[in-house]
């Protein structure tokens, strides 16, 4: 059981942080636009 605990605890960490990642890449993507004046 705790095997499989681990792995549900490791599978839902993933989601964290790919929100962090896209959350970082869309605040980059909206400077550099803005940079752009596009």
């Amino acid at each position: 059981m705790s095997a499989d605990n681990s792995k549900l605890g490791k599978i839902s960490d993933v989601p964290e942080k790919m929100v962090a990642l896209m959350d970082a890449h869309r605040s980059v993507i909206t400077r550099l636009s803005a940079e752009k004046g596009c």
